[in-house]
């Protein structure tokens, strides 16, 4: 696991190596292992190199091909890296190293753009082809690892995380509105977007090209699967489904450095653990997190597991003063960034870097197998729009008046539930598994300044452009819509940097791109069945864990964020959120900030969420915009 930067002057001016190295000390909490810069006409890479494969000094970045015509800068894993130097070798290419790194360069010289096709992994990687003199970057197809880049029509400038940019002097950081806005929807900025203008993110499962005369291509080479031909045999399936996890499991034990995993007391963690028990001849190490706050606290159900399978168990108890980190948080973060499991995130990956340079983690198994309950609901009201189908034009009159209306708590949750009835699918999942402010609320707080900024801008949302065409079912639409902006722009990079912040790498089993395809083709009512999620999965793999573990409700990696808000938190917030600054942004309303500041700490309604997501974005305003930042 590493760090990338580098840039591209299209005059083929030089690049000074003291600007490549002020980029890269941005991000050598991603790679403190070594550092290594390349520096040609007009083209400047840089790397930071955490080492877990190919531990000698022959693997230190960047790399090149015996001639020089080829060079990479690479962050990540590829899990298949030794098959695919198997078969270059029958090639008749040779390797000077031991490193995933070389592997990807040579498949590169062998197959060009289509080298993406026979990488099994997680990956960003940038390659300077210095004979078409052309650059080459690609993210992996899920989305585990970040690439931001800025493209002007003088430079190409791109990095890991946001902040190896902003350390180039000729980028100046401004808030995209667009993306505030998508922002304060999600809880999270939707690829390509960025919260910085003028910065993209490289899409999951994309590669673009780029070349001294400034021409960017930029081209998807593999989305989430819509699968419509399913398996038919339940227990084959369940069998096929024991076997692929098992081997998923397996190809990411590979390390030259000792490893351990995230046990979080629930289901997919649990399975995770108890497979790689069965492949390890050491006890496997596992880390934990809890908190102090009743009916928060899941480490019972961790050390249940932990006992049975007799890891090596390490716990650590997160608690109210850990608001000190925030604005740690905020600087890694790069972008306004509101879920709150980052903070336990951060934790137990602090606790695991102390022993281990890898975990192995369960994300992936809501997105692949139905487990939000989100799923279900939604599936509910669809039903329901199918029962009462004859008033539906009248209720959606109804909510179309209601949406005209000044904003009252009881009004807009009526729109929110007629809405539910008569919207397209698409749009009712975004407006219930919104984490941020709904169509009604963003009435109520926006000022009318930051309303007329995001009107005269003319970029669509990516998002809400996805719509659902009948193709396949219901669920499965979910499940691949999550996959493809939920599970990458969230779920990832509140992974990727809360691991790579304290230099640990984080492997997902589930996240292998053949599990997700095999997944595709599981049928959706094996997946839920009876109103519960993950159904086959809990069937193939429930008599590894302890029944008390297998049936406990899901609950997510929750913090006891309302309560610290209203207690310890609440001093803070206040001075944060009600600021001479923030007051100056012209971005809401502050009468009504204040007004749901004191509904919350007085208790008579609980604004968690839309509290926490304004005050990540101050800070983030703060951190990145007031301050110009620059390493």
């Amino acid at each position: 696991m590493c760090g990338i930067c580098g840039k591209i002057e299209f005059s083929r001016a030089a690049i000074p190596e003291e600007l490549l190295a002020e980029m890269a000390s941005t991000i050598t909490h991603r790679g403190p292992d070594a550092t290594g810069i390349y520096s040609s006409e007009g083209v400047g890479l840089a790397q930071c190199r955490l080492s877990i494969i190919g531990l000698g000094s022959e693997g230190n970045p960047p790399l090149h091909n015996e001639d020089g015509s080829a060079s990479i800068v690479f962050n990540g894993e590829v899990y298949n890296f030794r098959e695919i130097r198997a078969t270059l070798v029958s090639k008749g290419y040779s390797f000077y190293t031991g490193t995933d790194t070389e592997v990807v360069l040579r498949a590169y010289e062998a197959y060009g753009v289509d080298c993406l096709k026979v990488l099994n992994g997680m990956f960003a990687f940038v390659i300077w082809d210095n004979t078409e003199k052309k650059l080459f970057a690609a993210r992996d197809r899920i989305g585990k690892k970040p690439f931001f880049y800025a493209h002007t029509d003088k430079t190409f400038i791109f990095g890991s995380e946001a902040k190896a940019i902003l350390a180039d002097p000729s980028f100046t950081p401004e808030a995209d509105c667009v993306a505030i806005d998508a922002y304060l929807r999600e809880g999270y900025v939707p690829s390509p977007l960025s919260a910085f203008k003028g910065i993209n993110k490289l899409s999951p499962g994309s590669f673009l090209t780029c070349s001294f005369d400034g021409d960017l291509h930029v081209e998807r080479y593999w989305c989430p699967p819509t699968e419509t031909n399913h398996f038919s045999d339940y227990d084959e399936t369940k069998e096929q489904l024991k076997s692929i996890f098992h081997d998923c499991v397996k190809r990411r034990m590979v390390a030259d450095v000792p490893l351990g995993a995230f046990l979080s007391g629930g289901l997919d963690s649990g399975v995770m653990v108890a497979t790689m028990a069965g492949i390890s001849t050491q006890p496997v190490r596992t880390f934990s997190i809890g908190f102090e706050e009743a009916g928060y606290d899941e480490l019972p159900y961790a050390r249940q597991v932990a006992e049975r399978y007799e890891t090596e168990h390490n716990e650590f108890v997160v608690q109210m003063d850990s608001v000190d980190v925030l604005p740690k948080l905020v600087h890694h973060y790069n972008e306004p960034f509101s879920d709150s499991s980052s903070l336990p995130m951060y934790y137990v990956s602090k606790l695991t870097s102390g022993h281990l340079k890898v975990a192995l983690t369960g994300d992936g198994g809501d997105e692949n197998l139905a487990g939000y309950n989100r799923y279900r609901i939604i599936s509910n009201y669809l039903r329901k729009s199918q029962k009462y189908r004859h008033v539906i034009p009248l209720l959606e009159t109804a909510r179309k008046g209601l949406s005209k209306m000044p904003h009252h708590r009881m009004m807009a949750r009526c729109e929110r539930g007629l809405g539910l009835l008569t919207l397209n699918l698409a749009d009712r999942y975004r407006i219930f598994k919104s984490a941020g402010l709904k169509p009604a609320e963003k009435r109520w707080i926006y000022a009318e300044s930051f309303r007329e900024r995001i009107s005269a801008l003319s970029y669509a949302d990516p998002m809400l452009n996805q719509q659902y065409d009948g193709g396949i079912d219901p669920v499965a639409w979910m499940m691949r819509d999550d996959q493809r902006y939920y599970l990458p722009d969230d779920l990832q990079v509140k992974a990727d940097i809360a691991s790579m912040a304290n230099s640990l790498e984080l492997r997902s089993p589930m996240l292998d791109y053949e599990f997700v395809e095999f997944c595709a083709k599981i049928p959706s009512a094996w997946k839920l069945r009876g109103g519960t999620g993950k159904h086959i999965f809990k069937d193939a793999f429930g008599e590894l864990l302890p029944l008390e573990v297998l049936n406990k409700p899901k609950s997510g990696f929750r913090i006891p964020l309302g309560h610290w808000l209203r207690t310890g938190w609440k001093d803070m917030m206040r001075d944060v959120l009600l600021s001479p600054q923030a007051r100056g942004r012209g971005l809401f309303r502050m009468g009504v900030i204040e007004e749901m500041i004191e509904d919350h700490i007085s208790g008579r309604r609980n604004w968690q969420n839309r509290l926490w997501m304004l005050l990540w974005l101050e800070l983030w305003f703060i951190e990145f915009i007031d301050r110009k930042y620059h390493a």
